[in-house]
Protein backbone atom coordinates (compact mmCIF):
# COMPACT_ATOMS: atom_id res chain seq x y z
CA UNK A 1 0.00 0.00 0.00
CA UNK A 2 2.76 2.67 0.90
CA UNK A 3 4.41 1.47 -2.50
CA UNK A 4 1.78 2.56 -4.80
CA UNK A 5 0.97 5.77 -3.20
CA UNK A 6 5.02 6.33 -3.33
CA UNK A 7 4.69 5.81 -6.87
CA UNK A 8 1.51 7.96 -7.34
CA UNK A 9 2.73 10.50 -5.58
CA UNK A 10 6.33 10.23 -7.58
CA UNK A 11 3.81 11.21 -10.95
CA UNK A 12 1.67 13.38 -9.76
CA UNK A 13 5.47 15.05 -9.16
CA UNK A 14 6.64 14.48 -12.29
CA UNK A 15 3.90 16.07 -13.62
CA UNK A 16 3.98 19.52 -11.71
CA UNK A 17 7.72 20.03 -12.96
CA UNK A 18 6.42 18.97 -16.40
CA UNK A 19 3.87 21.77 -16.48
CA UNK A 20 6.49 24.33 -14.97
CA UNK A 21 9.29 23.95 -16.97
CA UNK A 22 6.91 24.24 -19.73
CA UNK A 23 5.40 27.65 -18.46
CA UNK A 24 8.70 29.01 -18.26
CA UNK A 25 9.69 28.30 -21.59
CA UNK A 26 6.41 29.88 -22.87
CA UNK A 27 6.68 33.08 -21.04
CA UNK A 28 10.46 33.34 -22.29
CA UNK A 29 9.06 32.79 -26.35
CA UNK A 30 6.42 35.72 -24.79
CA UNK A 31 8.33 37.59 -23.48
CA UNK A 32 11.11 38.26 -26.35
CA UNK A 33 9.12 37.64 -29.35
CA UNK A 34 10.35 34.59 -31.67
CA UNK A 35 7.43 33.81 -33.76
CA UNK A 36 9.01 35.00 -36.46
CA UNK A 37 12.14 34.17 -36.87
CA UNK A 38 14.91 37.34 -37.47
CA UNK A 39 17.15 36.79 -40.74
CA UNK A 40 20.64 35.64 -40.65
CA UNK A 41 23.55 38.26 -40.12
CA UNK A 42 25.22 40.11 -42.98
CA UNK A 43 28.73 40.52 -42.76
CA UNK A 44 29.41 43.19 -41.27
CA UNK A 45 32.21 44.62 -43.87
CA UNK A 46 29.70 44.41 -46.31
CA UNK A 47 27.08 46.88 -44.70
CA UNK A 48 26.58 50.26 -46.27
CA UNK A 49 27.99 53.45 -44.20
CA UNK A 50 25.37 54.45 -42.12
CA UNK A 51 23.61 57.97 -42.57
CA UNK A 52 25.06 61.44 -41.04
CA UNK A 53 22.81 62.38 -37.79
CA UNK A 54 22.07 65.69 -37.75
CA UNK A 55 21.15 68.29 -34.70
CA UNK A 56 18.46 70.89 -35.09
CA UNK A 57 19.10 71.95 -31.78
CA UNK A 58 21.63 72.89 -28.96
CA UNK A 59 25.51 72.51 -29.45
CA UNK A 60 27.31 68.87 -30.61
CA UNK A 61 29.50 68.16 -27.51
CA UNK A 62 30.29 64.42 -28.84
CA UNK A 63 30.13 62.82 -31.63
CA UNK A 64 31.52 58.91 -31.65
CA UNK A 65 31.71 57.40 -35.24
CA UNK A 66 33.63 54.11 -34.32
CA UNK A 67 36.51 53.98 -36.06
CA UNK A 68 38.54 52.37 -33.52
CA UNK A 69 37.24 50.75 -30.33
CA UNK A 70 36.21 53.83 -27.66
CA UNK A 71 38.74 53.74 -24.88
CA UNK A 72 36.65 55.63 -22.38
CA UNK A 73 33.39 54.25 -23.01
CA UNK A 74 32.58 52.00 -19.91
CA UNK A 75 29.63 49.09 -19.18
CA UNK A 76 26.81 48.75 -17.03
CA UNK A 77 24.66 46.10 -15.75
CA UNK A 78 27.68 43.63 -17.05
CA UNK A 79 27.19 39.97 -16.42
CA UNK A 80 29.57 39.16 -13.88
CA UNK A 81 30.41 35.90 -16.31
CA UNK A 82 31.86 36.45 -19.28
CA UNK A 83 30.70 33.97 -20.76
CA UNK A 84 26.89 35.53 -20.76
CA UNK A 85 28.31 39.33 -21.50
CA UNK A 86 27.47 40.73 -24.54
CA UNK A 87 30.36 41.47 -27.28
CA UNK A 88 30.74 45.36 -27.98
CA UNK A 89 33.06 45.44 -31.03
CA UNK A 90 34.46 47.48 -33.44
CA UNK A 91 34.73 46.08 -37.12
CA UNK A 92 34.49 48.00 -40.83
CA UNK A 93 33.90 51.12 -38.59
CA UNK A 94 30.54 50.23 -37.02
CA UNK A 95 30.51 49.18 -33.46
CA UNK A 96 28.58 45.88 -33.12
CA UNK A 97 26.26 44.29 -30.31
CA UNK A 98 26.62 40.95 -30.26
CA UNK A 99 25.84 37.80 -28.31
CA UNK A 100 28.48 36.43 -25.91
CA UNK A 101 30.30 32.74 -25.88
CA UNK A 102 27.16 31.58 -24.11
CA UNK A 103 24.93 32.57 -26.67
CA UNK A 104 21.53 33.95 -26.16
CA UNK A 105 20.95 34.64 -22.09
CA UNK A 106 18.09 37.79 -21.99
CA UNK A 107 20.94 40.32 -20.06
CA UNK A 108 20.42 43.93 -21.02
CA UNK A 109 23.74 45.71 -21.05
CA UNK A 110 24.85 49.48 -21.20
CA UNK A 111 27.32 51.12 -22.93
CA UNK A 112 27.95 54.21 -22.20
CA UNK A 113 30.16 56.97 -23.73
CA UNK A 114 31.99 59.89 -20.59
CA UNK A 115 30.21 62.63 -22.01
CA UNK A 116 27.45 64.11 -19.25
CA UNK A 117 23.68 65.01 -20.34
CA UNK A 118 21.83 67.46 -18.19
CA UNK A 119 19.48 69.83 -18.70
CA UNK A 120 18.01 70.00 -21.95
CA UNK A 121 19.83 67.89 -24.87
CA UNK A 122 19.44 65.98 -27.77
CA UNK A 123 21.22 62.03 -27.80
CA UNK A 124 20.82 60.22 -31.38
CA UNK A 125 22.63 57.08 -33.01
CA UNK A 126 22.15 54.82 -36.00
CA UNK A 127 20.94 51.17 -35.32
CA UNK A 128 20.96 48.66 -38.18
CA UNK A 129 19.53 45.49 -36.22
CA UNK A 130 20.88 42.30 -37.79
CA UNK A 131 18.91 39.70 -35.96
CA UNK A 132 18.26 40.75 -32.66
CA UNK A 133 14.90 41.95 -30.93
CA UNK A 134 15.38 45.06 -29.21
CA UNK A 135 17.82 47.98 -29.10
CA UNK A 136 17.53 51.46 -27.99
CA UNK A 137 19.31 54.44 -26.28
CA UNK A 138 20.16 55.03 -22.26
CA UNK A 139 20.33 58.47 -21.02
CA UNK A 140 21.06 60.17 -17.78
CA UNK A 141 22.77 57.30 -16.21
CA UNK A 142 24.20 57.99 -12.29
CA UNK A 143 23.85 56.17 -9.15
CA UNK A 144 20.80 57.48 -9.33
CA UNK A 145 19.23 55.64 -12.05
CA UNK A 146 19.07 56.07 -15.48
CA UNK A 147 16.35 56.78 -18.68
CA UNK A 148 15.73 53.63 -21.30
CA UNK A 149 14.23 54.38 -24.83
CA UNK A 150 13.76 50.85 -26.41
CA UNK A 151 12.75 49.77 -29.83
CA UNK A 152 11.41 46.52 -30.61
CA UNK A 153 11.19 44.29 -33.36
CA UNK A 154 8.56 45.26 -35.52
CA UNK A 155 7.96 41.40 -36.58
CA UNK A 156 8.31 39.76 -32.95
CA UNK A 157 5.13 38.78 -30.96
CA UNK A 158 6.12 41.51 -28.35
CA UNK A 159 3.00 43.52 -26.96
CA UNK A 160 5.49 46.71 -26.90
CA UNK A 161 6.86 48.61 -29.78
CA UNK A 162 8.38 51.03 -28.31
CA UNK A 163 9.02 52.01 -24.50
CA UNK A 164 10.67 54.60 -22.29
CA UNK A 165 11.43 53.57 -18.91
CA UNK A 166 13.42 54.72 -15.87
CA UNK A 167 15.73 52.52 -13.80
CA UNK A 168 15.77 52.79 -9.99
CA UNK A 169 18.55 51.31 -8.28
CA UNK A 170 17.15 51.18 -4.83
CA UNK A 171 14.27 48.59 -5.78
CA UNK A 172 16.26 47.38 -8.80
CA UNK A 173 13.04 47.99 -10.81
CA UNK A 174 12.00 50.06 -14.08
CA UNK A 175 9.03 51.70 -14.11
CA UNK A 176 7.14 51.87 -17.28
CA UNK A 177 6.87 55.55 -18.38
CA UNK A 178 5.00 55.69 -21.48
CA UNK A 179 4.73 52.84 -23.83
CA UNK A 180 3.50 52.10 -27.93
CA UNK A 181 1.79 48.56 -28.73
CA UNK A 182 1.27 50.47 -32.14
CA UNK A 183 3.47 51.16 -34.80
CA UNK A 184 6.02 49.55 -37.04
CA UNK A 185 9.08 48.88 -34.12
CA UNK A 186 12.37 48.92 -36.13
CA UNK A 187 13.15 46.92 -39.38
CA UNK A 188 15.92 44.54 -39.63
CA UNK A 189 18.38 44.84 -42.22
CA UNK A 190 18.72 48.79 -42.74
CA UNK A 191 20.09 52.09 -40.81
CA UNK A 192 17.36 53.74 -38.52
CA UNK A 193 17.92 56.63 -36.51
CA UNK A 194 16.91 56.54 -32.76
CA UNK A 195 16.60 59.90 -31.20
CA UNK A 196 16.10 61.04 -27.76
CA UNK A 197 15.45 65.12 -26.54
CA UNK A 198 14.79 66.57 -23.39
CA UNK A 199 13.44 69.59 -22.30
CA UNK A 200 12.96 70.33 -18.64
CA UNK A 201 11.06 67.46 -17.80
CA UNK A 202 9.41 66.62 -20.99
CA UNK A 203 11.31 63.36 -22.85
CA UNK A 204 10.16 62.98 -26.91
CA UNK A 205 11.57 59.78 -28.48
CA UNK A 206 12.34 59.32 -32.08
CA UNK A 207 12.90 56.70 -34.98
CA UNK A 208 13.85 58.46 -38.02
CA UNK A 209 12.27 61.63 -37.18
CA UNK A 210 8.85 60.49 -36.20
CA UNK A 211 7.94 61.12 -32.75
CA UNK A 212 7.10 57.49 -31.58
CA UNK A 213 7.01 58.65 -27.64
CA UNK A 214 6.26 61.54 -25.18
CA UNK A 215 6.45 61.93 -21.69
CA UNK A 216 6.95 63.97 -18.92
CA UNK A 217 9.49 62.97 -15.58
CA UNK A 218 11.42 64.88 -13.21
CA UNK A 219 12.68 62.52 -11.47
CA UNK A 220 16.47 62.35 -12.99
CA UNK A 221 17.76 65.92 -13.19
CA UNK A 222 21.14 65.53 -11.64
CA UNK A 223 22.41 64.56 -14.92
CA UNK A 224 24.43 61.60 -16.03
CA UNK A 225 25.72 59.29 -19.21
CA UNK A 226 24.26 58.93 -22.15
CA UNK A 227 24.86 55.41 -24.00
CA UNK A 228 23.69 52.24 -25.75
CA UNK A 229 21.05 49.44 -25.17
CA UNK A 230 20.95 45.92 -26.30
CA UNK A 231 19.39 42.92 -25.07
CA UNK A 232 22.16 39.34 -25.67
CA UNK A 233 19.56 37.82 -27.98
CA UNK A 234 20.90 38.61 -31.22
CA UNK A 235 23.38 40.95 -33.28
CA UNK A 236 23.06 45.07 -33.90
CA UNK A 237 25.36 47.75 -34.80
CA UNK A 238 25.43 51.15 -33.98
CA UNK A 239 26.94 53.66 -36.20
CA UNK A 240 27.74 57.86 -35.50
CA UNK A 241 26.29 58.47 -31.91
CA UNK A 242 26.12 61.77 -30.99
CA UNK A 243 24.90 63.95 -28.13
CA UNK A 244 24.23 68.22 -28.26
CA UNK A 245 23.69 69.96 -25.36
CA UNK A 246 21.19 73.42 -25.07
Amino acid sequence: MHKSRSSVFSIVAALILLVGVSTVALTTAQRTGTSTPPPAAQAVAQISAAPEVTVNKGTVVAQERFDAQPATWTYRNRNIIPEYRINWDVQASKLVANTGAAGTSLDQELYLAPTTVKGSYTVATQVYPQNSLVTGLAFEASDAGYYLFRVFAGNSDNPHRYTLQRYDPKTDQFELLVDRQDGDGFVYDQWQELRVEREGSKITCFVDGKVVLEAKDDVLTGGGQAGLYALNTGTVLFDNFTVAQQ
